[in-house]
């Protein structure tokens, strides 16, 4: 098990969102860049891509009177709540398109949750600046068939620099734990 500990001491932190997603409303589309294994990629998709259920359950969140929504997206339920207060049809991630700021949102597994703590007035202007690089175009099959392939690269290393089964076992049980996306199913 030192032996172990020594790998996973050489494997190196990961941001805990290393991926940035810029939506287009005029053009109705979503783009998404991320690096895998040094390479910049990039997918776009439609932006308006969920089945919403609103529902009548109200609540307080961050100070607003929120409204429920649910929708399936990427293999996963979703609850969100919506405020209507905030007339502005968008929320984290991808997530878009409620009659109202989405306020809080979270998978029913509760395995991700995003939820509005504050909203404050910026000093001065803030700039959102577009990721100038050159990106690997690709489609969002292609783009998790090159996570997948990333993924599995880690259980090889470790074969590769001689480490004994237990430890590439354990490897592949810490590339599993690192990776719950956030979509589960890529259609």
């Amino acid at each position: 098990m030192e032996q172990f500990q020594q790998w996973v001491n050489t494997v190196p932190p990961l941001a805990r969102i290393s991926y940035r997603i810029y939506k287009n409303f005029p053009n109705g589309h979503v783009t998404f860049t991320r690096t895998v294994n040094t390479i910049p990629m990039k997918y776009e998709e439609p932006l308006d891509q969920f089945d919403w259920q609103l529902s009548i359950d109200t609540a307080t969140i961050a100070g607003y009177l929120t409204q429920k929504a649910t929708t399936k997206y990427g293999g996963r339920e979703w609850v969100a709540w919506f405020t209507p207060e905030i007339p502005y049809n968008d929320g984290p991630y991808k997530f878009y398109g409620l009659p109202g700021l989405i306020v809080k949102i979270y998978d029913t597994k509760q395995h991700y949750v995003f939820e509005l703590l504050e909203i404050t007035q910026p000093k001065e202007k803030v700039r959102i600046e577009y990721l100038q690089q050159d990106f690997t175009v690709t489609n969002k099959q292609k783009y998790f068939k090159a996570i997948d392939a990333n993924n599995a690269s880690l259980t090889s290393w470790a074969k590769e620099k001689g480490l004994d089964e237990e430890v590439q076992q354990s490897a592949a049980k810490v590339s599993r734990e690192r990776n719950n996306p956030i979509e589960l199913k890529h259609d």
